[in-house]
Order: C-alpha cells, then structure tokens, then sequence
C-alpha cells in the first residue's frame, strides 16, 4: 500500500513538472486539452493491459478527443 501511494506521488510529480514545462515550450490550449485527455489514457490502458473487450463506443470515445488535438493543434 505504501509503495502504491510512493509511485502515485511519483507520478503526480512528473505530471506537474511535465505540465510546466510543456506551457514553457507551447500553446497553453494545446497543453490544456491534452491533460484533459486523462479519461483516454485509462480506456487504453483498460484494453490493453485489463483485457478488457473493444467497443465502437471506446473507439469513438478516443478517436474523437484525439481528433480534436490535432485540429486544436494547427
């Protein structure tokens, strides 16, 4: 339980320091969108690494937001 709560720290760290520097180096709306995205991460990770089963909804549900970074993006 400690090491989980050790690695979730860990992570939150990088997650700021990687927001910081992403605002440094681009646009804040492309940075935003993208942490936003955090909801596409877990259906990947659900799916890939859980098993669990692919559906058009889960498609849909990352193709779309992935489909609007790019257009925020340009």
């Amino acid at each position: 339980m400690l090491l989980n709560s050790g690695l979730a720290d860990v992570a939150a760290a990088v997650g700021v320091v990687s927001t910081f520097i992403s605002v440094s180096v681009g646009s804040t709306a492309g940075v935003s969108s993208t942490g936003g995205m955090y909801f596409v991460t877990v259906a990947v990770i659900s799916t890939v690494i859980l098993g669990e089963p692919v559906s058009a909804q889960k498609v849909t549900g990352i193709g779309l937001p992935s489909t609007a970074i790019v257009v925020i993006n340009q």
